[in-house]
């Protein structure tokens, strides 16, 4: 009977560390895609200030102003993606 009681402590205590060290893994994961969605707005920021610009507009090759256009959507569909993964790991 003892040895019952043990063998459940100890798969509950298994269970409870395991849990515990996904809470950790978690919060480590959530911070790090906290700083890669951070990176990723200084680079829509960037992205979207240059585009705003008129005089860069008016003298950039059309090439140019393409490839901005099209690291801002890149960028921002990073973001709408960086931030699904950290409210999913939050619901976890």
């Amino acid at each position: 009977q003892s040895l019952a009681l043990c063998l459940l402590l100890l798969s509950f205590v298994h269970l409870c560390s395991q849990e515990l060290y996904d809470l950790v893994d978690n919060e480590k994961e959530i911070a790090r895609l906290t700083k890669d969605l951070e990176d990723t707005i200084k680079e829509i920021e960037r992205a979207t200030k240059m585009l705003n610009n008129q005089g860069f507009i008016a003298r950039a090759p059309k090439q140019l102003v393409d490839k901005e256009k099209e690291k801002l959507a890149n960028y921002s569909q990073l973001a709408e993606k960086i931030k699904s993964q950290i409210e999913e790991l939050k619901n976890a």
